[in-house]
């Protein structure tokens, strides 16, 4: 029976903090193994990760509807003096939250930012940041209700990547106008050039 792998990324990787050291090795090469031996579609660039050689895989980004993007034709950007900054996705351990929480904490004028947080389970963020900042925290959106938020805000952030993440929040900011505050990676740098 034919069938099609969509890899979006390394399972292993993921589940390291919950095996011992060992087992995580194991794991990796083995699924590193398991993949070389078939044809995948992979999100990002988790194949040069794996080292998986390029007649084996195909090589895909997300992406974004193309309403998302119509929504958008005639913004710009513009400020009244506060800045807002738009943070979009579920809290989990692979989204460096904390990361966020103490860039914002190192700021001179936190009061001059405006933090909105989209998605499950921030609601930890926001407690930790709201004594020096405005947030305002929106919980799960659906892609037509994160336009009608994001259309006012000016900047869109993620605060950590690996190398071979591909974030569909990158693509909303984008496609938002949104300037974007994204950690340096291969699979973006190959993607995009600073000016972008």
């Amino acid at each position: 029976i034919p069938h099609v792998y969509e890899v979006n990324g390394i399972l292993s990787d993921d589940h390291a903090a919950y095996y011992p050291r060992l087992c995580n090795k194991l794991a990796y090469r083995l699924e590193r193994w398991s993949l070389k031996k078939t044809f995948g579609f992979y999100v990002g660039g988790i194949n040069k990760e794996l080292n998986i050689p390029d007649n084996r895989c195909f090589i895909i980004q997300n992406g974004i509807d193309k309403s998302f993007t119509e929504y958008f034709i005639h913004k710009q950007n513009r400020s009244s003096g506060i800045i807002d900054v738009a943070f979009i996705g579920h809290a989990m351990e692979h989204h460096g939250l904390h990361l966020l929480a103490e860039a914002f904490e190192l700021v001179e004028n936190p009061e001059g930012f405006r933090l909105h947080l989209i998605g499950n389970h921030l609601e930890d963020l926001a407690a930790r940041l709201s004594s020096i900042m405005e947030v305002k925290l929106y919980g799960s959106l659906s892609h037509d209700e994160i336009k009608v938020v994001v259309a006012p805000i000016q900047v869109g952030i993620i605060s950590f990547t690996k190398d071979y993440f591909s974030h569909v929040k990158l693509y909303m900011y984008g496609a938002a106008k949104l300037a974007v505050i994204v950690p340096r990676s291969r699979n973006y740098s190959e993607l995009f050039q600073d000016n972008e």
